[in-house]
Parts: C-alpha cells; sequence; structure tokens
C-alpha cells in the first residue's frame, strides 16, 4: 500500500470503531516510543511507514510534522538521510535490515509515495510516558 492508502485505511478503521483521529501510522516522538513502534513493525517482511510527512514549501534544513499537525522534534534517520533522493521523497519510513548486518534496523529513511508496510496504531498523545508507567517498560 502507498502512504495515501494506508493513511487512508487508518482513518477508515478509526471511522469504523467510532472513534476518528484514533487509529494512525506511527508517529515515534521520542526514544520509547520508537521503541514500541519498532516492536509492533520489525517482523514484517518489509519497510513501514510513519506518519511523518514534509513540510511543504520545503525549507532548508527540511522540516517534517506528524499527522496531528505538530512538528516533528524527535528524529531517527538512518546515516545519511534524510537525503531528498531524486527531489522527491516527502514521507518517512521505518526500515528493515535489507541485508546490512542489522544497522539499519529501525532507522528512518525518507521515500516516495511507494509501496510499504502499513500498520495502524493506538493514538499514544505526547509526554504518555509521563502518564502511563507501563511505557517505561520499554526504555533500554
Amino acid at each position: 500500500m502507498n502512504f495515501s492508502e494506508g493513511r487512508a485505511r487508518c482513518d477508515q478503521d478509526s471511522a469504523d470503531a467510532s472513534v476518528s483521529g484514533f487509529l494512525h501510522m506511527p508517529m515515534p516522538r521520542s526514544e520509547t516510543e520508537q521503541q514500541i513502534y519498532f516492536d509492533l513493525i520489525k517482523d514484517r517482511p518489509s519497510s513501514t511507514f510513519l506518519d511523518i510527512t514534509e513540510v511543504f514549501p520545503k525549507t532548508n534544513p527540511r522540516t517534517w510534522a506528524l499527522k496531528d499537525g505538530s512538528l516533528a522534534t524527535w528524529f531517527n534517520w538512518n546515516r545519511d538521510e534524510p537525503n531528498d533522493h531524486g527531489n522527491g521523497e516527502p514521507y518517512a519510513e521505518m526500515l528493515r535490515d535489507w541485508g546490512t548486518g542489522g544497522d539499519r534496523l529501525g532507522k528512518w529513511n525518507d521515500m516516495p509515495d511507494a509501496p510499504r508496510n502499513i500498520v495502524c496504531s493506538y493514538f499514544l498523545p505526547a509526554g504518555a510516558e509521563n502518564n502511563c508507567p507501563w511505557l517505561r517498560d520499554f526504555q533500554d
């Protein structure tokens, strides 16, 4: 599924549950949330879209936003990313290994709207680890 189809699927699943905006693709805002989302996707056969997109018009350095409209302030980019290869990579994905010895597992890559794995997850509000002590169990 491409990014737009994935976002629409999560939105539809939320509407079907009668809770608008409850489900979304992963939006990690901290190391703790990154680990939670990585645990959801680590066994998937391909990389997974994040609900993080580039803000337009483009800025230098590039600016990224979460689905809720807030600006992303925490990143887990792979080395040399985001690179906007081909001048058209406005979406973020969480990487699979791609045979590189595991050093890229869970790192982020910017990419075009190409087919990737989609995961709809529950909404974790910013600072959720402060209100939900069990989230701390995911910290290193």
